[in-house]
């Protein structure tokens, strides 16, 4: 079991990249996250979720076809763009109606999501750089500057997840990645 600070902002391991990330609910923490990278505030950020279920109370699926594929894909390295319930909050979507959701198949960082509910996320980086992958190196750029790090085995691979939007048909990927997608291309062109 993982304790962490539901408002604290923690360095994480996942299956892909290294994360940076806080709980869905924690506004001063997703606010803490857009500062230390950099990051516009006009660029979502990813939830990461647990479950098809954690999944469910936070979007309305295009199409209920895509539920089906998506027990097979996740967890794993791909990370769907949807339309997000209204009290998702708008900062963490940038003002935008979509949520990019992923459910990363690493069993520690599962077990936390079951724990502690969903998670915002981004990549350990500061805007526009490439993920840092080294924790010696995550650890002196960001010492101080978050509430913890929570590097656990296995390790990230270093490829960041496929990233495919469902709201339009057919699907459309925004970034190319590991995950096999053809199953959500077919249920796309169903819906």
């Amino acid at each position: 079991m993982i304790n962490v600070d539901p408002k604290g902002v923690y360095i994480f391991s996942t299956d892909t990249v290294y994360g940076l990330g806080t709980a869905l609910s924690n506004a001063a923490g997703i606010d803490r996250i857009y500062a230390l990278k950099g990051r516009d505030a006009k660029k979502p950020m990813a939830v990461l979720v647990a479950s098809l279920e954690q999944a469910d109370t936070l979007i309305d699926w295009p199409t209920p076809l895509y539920r089906e594929p998506l027990k097979k894909l996740w967890p794993g390295a791909l990370t769907i763009v949807v339309p997000a319930k209204p009290e998702v909050s708008l900062k963490v979507r940038a003002g935008f109606a979509t949520l990019g959701l992923r459910c990363p198949d690493h069993p520690v960082l599962q077990a936390m999501l079951h724990t502690h509910g969903p998670w915002v996320a981004t990549s350990v980086n500061l805007a526009g750089q490439p993920p840092l992958m080294d924790e010696d190196l995550i650890r002196s750029s960001f010492q101080n500057q978050v509430d913890g790090f929570l590097f656990f085995e296995p390790r990230p691979n270093g490829q960041a997840s496929t990233v495919i939007d469902l709201t339009v048909v057919p699907p459309k990927v925004l970034r190319p990645g590991p995950a096999d997608i053809r199953l959500l291309m077919d249920a796309g062109r169903m819906g």
